[in-house]
């Protein structure tokens, strides 16, 4: 059965709904709370398309360009909170809806609050529903304030980890770069590395240092190096590895390299 029930309490609206959801492009005038319950759906911004599967929780700033295709028509259980921006200015917590965030592990207390709200909104007949809801809106936005200062911590610290071990590759092409010599130098698991890799760049450590290497061999050999005398200095052991693995990320060979930028 599909239902819908709205309610606007303190300039803050609540909507809880189970129906299906029609793909559209948005762009709101307002900030937006978005809670979705046992989702299938892919999310498209500006910058990124992520599939989500499961309960998450969406942070919409104001002006925020996003389109959320749900997989499935079948029922689309959620929670929809919207506001003026100026309804944050306020409170202490003006910096929840300062980016666009998208939660899929949801904090037990924020998930608490969340159903908690779900639960006033399904009870219509209950007293002062408007100052309930808007008393757990107010709870909810507190535990973000919180949680999000915390991630925000993590965020910097893994950056920053992140940055020094780019810079140990940049300055030391020739050196051990495997992953377990990057974590000693990070002081940290060979897993953490490789997860810090991944979920970054992207990309494994493997084949980020391949290409510093090959990039900085590239480097030498414009520079007039020749590339017989300069594979030790990029991290190979002998010269046939590193002109496979040239040919193989340029797709000419390094001895060509003089010629190939000519002709480009």
């Amino acid at each position: 059965m599909n239902t819908e029930m709205k309610l606007t309490y303190n300039g803050i609206s609540f909507l809880r709904s189970n129906s299906p959801s029609i793909a559209e492009r948005e762009i709101h005038t307002y900030h937006e709370i978005l809670f979705c319950m046992d989702a299938r759906a892919v999310l498209f911004t500006e910058k990124q398309q992520i599939k989500v599967q499961g309960d998450v929780l969406l942070l919409i700033p104001k002006g925020t360009y996003h389109l959320f295709s749900v997989e499935s028509r079948e029922r689309f259980p959620r929670l929809k909170i919207y506001f003026p921006a100026d309804v944050l200015d306020s409170t202490p917590c003006r910096e929840v809806l300062s980016d666009f965030r998208i939660i899929d592990n949801i904090d037990g207390n924020i998930l608490l609050l969340l159903k908690k709200l779900c639960r006033i909104m399904e009870a219509e007949s209950i007293r002062k529903q408007g100052f309930y809801a808007y008393s757990a809106f107010l709870m909810l936005l507190s535990e973000l304030d919180q949680s999000l200062g915390k991630t925000h911590k993590q965020e910097t610290a893994t950056a920053n980890e992140l940055d020094e071990l780019l810079k140990y590759i940049a300055e030391n092409p020739s050196a051990d770069l495997s992953v377990a010599a990057l974590a000693n130098k990070l002081h940290a698991s060979a897993s953490t590395v490789t997860h810090l890799f991944k979920k970054t760049l992207g990309i494994s450590v493997h084949r980020y240092v391949t290409q510093r290497r090959l990039v900085y061999g590239q480097s030498l050999i414009l520079a007039g190096h020749k590339p017989s005398k300069i594979y030790g200095d990029c991290g190979y052991g002998d010269y046939s590895s590193f002109y496979k693995a040239y040919i193989q990320f340029f797709g000419y060979s390094p001895s060509a390299e003089g010629e190939e930028t000519a002709e480009t």
